[in-house]
């Protein structure tokens, strides 16, 4: 009799776990930064082409046996608009490799690399595809193509012959039909890795990975016909995207004189606003965060060489602590000609999972570079950060 009491007793505790989704459902299939580097999202904090500057930037599919199908999309800075998008198509083992760049008086994509198909047509180093970008907002914003940030959405996946009369590859053709015939996205992989590299006037360079998160799961079948969110058609929605980009008391290490400089480049790929609407309209965000705090605010305080620290702001006029647009340079206005700084957020966001359940962070949804300019030479580093409190 205590044996089948028992076995009802695990019956219904079984039951009642698989009725709270926020628990059985969903939290153990959240989105969350890949630590080893290869997942299904990629975001690329920073790209520029402005005044003599270029971007590289790579996506590598580490998978030995599938083949990748994923959407590329550039946004501008001030209000997340695309400016261009596009399919890549990846075999196994394979890279793409495009430059976005100043030519022909506007700004542009151009690639050589095969992965880059447009109607059937892939390019090539004798037939190079360039793709001008469009104006944000139609030009009627102050908002520009000439530097944003970067999304790689992983679309589908699949295991497809290889050419064996050829050179073991699968061929582009193959990858486009099988996608094209596909009744639907997903079965996406955690294959997906890459690189940005900025390229400084004068040849000098400097690269860094991208922010990569495993385990999103589109769903869609991603084309370039209709514009793509972060958050929709996945299996993770904006408020699992944040909670899991949430940070704190982000560490920057600065040069402040001069002859040598820092640029903290603050990046909100869940913000995706839109246009500026006629006054006294506000524009509007789609990221749970901004709901409360569109132009979200930060404290930052300064530390020397030697531990001495300073507020930001002790006398007015202050400089502006709120943060407007998507990609931001954020301005080191320290006492100190050498040091770091701490920039933290102190907001606390409450959002619903896609199962309804509830999730509380603190910290902002953010990612982004240091820019160093120094008598060395130039660099890109990742940020250093704590991670913003996350309960379910």
């Amino acid at each position: 009799m205590r044996k089948k009491l028992l076995s009802l007793f695990i019956a219904v505790l079984c039951m009642s776990f698989l009725a709270v989704p926020v628990f059985a459902n969903n939290q153990g299939d959240h989105v969350g930064v890949a630590p080893n580097g290869t997942g299904d999202l990629l975001i690329y904090p920073l790209y520029t082409a402005l005044d003599g500057f270029n971007t590289n930037f790579s996506v590598i599919n580490t998978s030995n046996t599938r083949s990748v199908v994923a959407k590329v999309v550039l946004r501008s800075p001030a209000y997340s608009q695309e400016v261009l998008d596009f399919l890549i198509y990846l075999s196994p083992n394979d890279e793409f490799k495009g430059t976005i760049k100043f030519k022909w008086q506007n700004y542009v994509l151009t690639s050589s690399d095969d992965s880059l198909c447009i109607a059937g047509e892939c390019a090539n180093a004798t037939n190079p595809k360039s793709i001008v970008l469009h104006s944000p907002c139609d030009g009627k914003a102050n908002d520009s193509a000439g530097y944003g940030y970067i999304e790689v959405i992983e679309a589908w996946s699949a295991q497809l012959p290889k050419d064996k009369n050829k050179d073991e590859t699968v061929p582009k053709a193959d990858i486009i039909a099988a996608y094209r015939a596909a009744a639907a996205g997903g079965n996406t992989i955690n294959s997906l890795t890459g690189y940005g590299e900025v390229v400084f006037p004068g040849k000098y360079y400097s690269a860094y990975r991208a922010t990569v998160l495993k385990d999103y799961d589109n769903q869609a079948k991603l084309n370039i016909g209709v514009e793509t969110f972060l958050g929709d058609q996945a299996n993770n929605n904006l408020c699992e995207l944040e909670a899991t980009l949430a940070k704190n008391n982000l560490v920057i290490p600065y040069y402040n004189t001069a002859e040598e400089m820092t640029i903290p480049i603050i990046t909100f790929p869940t913000k995706l606003s839109t246009c500026p609407p006629l006054p006294p309209a506000k524009p509007t965000a789609r990221g749970p965060f901004f709901q409360e705090n569109y132009s979200p605010t930060y404290e930052m305080r300064n530390y020397d060489m030697s531990e001495h620290g300073k507020e930001l702001c002790n006398t007015s006029p202050c400089p502006e602590t709120s943060i407007k647009n998507e990609v931001v340079p954020l301005a080191i206005a320290a006492p100190f000609s050498e040091g770091w700084a701490r920039v933290s957020f102190a907001q606390t966001t409450d959002c619903t999972d896609m199962s309804g359940g509830e999730i509380t962070y603190t910290g902002a949804p953010v990612t982004g570079l240091i820019i160093e300019v120094t008598s060395n030479g130039l660099g890109l580093l990742p940020l250093t950060y704590d991670y913003g409190t996350v309960s379910y």
